[in-house]
């Protein structure tokens, strides 16, 4: 066909000059392999999928007696410098108070519940001078400090995460430790250490300093005040706890240091046997 003849042609017809090329069907456009071409948002970074692998994985968390520890990064830099124990306050009696506020003392609880000792039945742990008498199963009124640790009493065995905080030779073997199963009762029922939650046991026991351990920081301090208000006593050390009878209740008095309400000073303590340092006398109490 002439130049002249095609230009005629185009003129008359004007989609029939085209070539063979020119009415072929146009190539598929390529496709991304797998399912980026569906899912072009998937597609991440290097960097970012090994950020998300290893974020999985982590390291795991630092064991101690047994269980997962709560200690600050910065201990014993940040520490519990004080435990306040308000008998008069069972759900939350116990509170820790930090040496600096830092995010990871923000993130961790500051109160715990609490189960005080119940006592002797002819005593009343109202009383300083009666709850800080050795063999009184009273939790000693007044301020102590922890002093060594036990990842659990040897008896019984649960009761674990175990913070002394002994008053010399007037009352050994006192400690802040967990309850059975992390079950705290909402009255005073031990031989006179303090019951709380597991968390508020290992918190204690993680993040507290004592002398036994470091000369610095101080040791932790441990302050125990309130009205003790229980209505459940041990007739004896190896007896069975019991609710007390009315002539048993603490009774109000003005004076101080009353050893009990129902003891005269010319009275002689209950006998019980004696203690060994370490054992305390919460190892003979049995399940709350």
């Amino acid at each position: 066909m002439s130049l002249r003849a095609a230009i005629r042609a185009h003129r008359t017809h004007p989609h029939a000059a085209r070539t063979r090329s020119e009415h072929a069907t146009p190539e598929p456009k390529m496709r991304l392999p797998g399912s980026l071409s569906k899912v072009p948002s998937r597609i991440q970074r290097t960097d970012q999928v090994n950020d998300s692998k290893s974020s999985t994985l982590g390291k795991k968390p630092k064991q101690v007696c047994g269980r997962a520890s709560t200690q600050v990064s910065d201990f014993p830099k940040t520490y519990i410098n004080r435990i306040s124990i308000d008998l008069s306050r069972h759900k939350n009696g116990m509170q820790i108070h930090w040496n600096q506020s830092t995010r990871k003392t923000r993130s961790l609880p500051s109160r715990f519940p609490i189960s005080p000792g119940a006592g002797l039945c002819k005593l009343c742990c109202n009383e300083v001078a009666t709850s800080q008498t050795q063999n009184s199963l009273c939790t000693p009124k007044g301020n102590s400090e922890i002093n060594r640790y036990a990842c659990q009493l040897s008896s019984p065995s649960w009761a674990k995460n175990t913070s002394y905080f002994e008053l010399g030779d007037s009352r050994s073997g006192i400690a802040i430790h967990s309850g059975k199963n992390g079950h705290v009762p909402s009255f005073p029922a031990s031989h006179g250490c303090v019951r709380t939650d597991n968390q508020g046991s290992a918190v204690a026991w993680d993040n507290s300093s004592a002398r036994s351990i470091r000369e610095k920081p101080a040791p932790t301090k441990v302050q125990v005040s309130g009205t003790w208000n229980g209505n459940r006593c041990y007739p004896s050390v190896t007896g069975k706890r019991r609710s007390r009878t009315k002539i048993e209740r603490c009774k109000k008095v003005k004076r101080t240091g009353v050893l009990a309400p129902h003891l005269q000073p010319n009275q002689h303590w209950i006998t019980m046997n004696d203690f060994r340092a370490g054992s305390g006398p919460d190892d003979l109490a049995g399940p709350a």
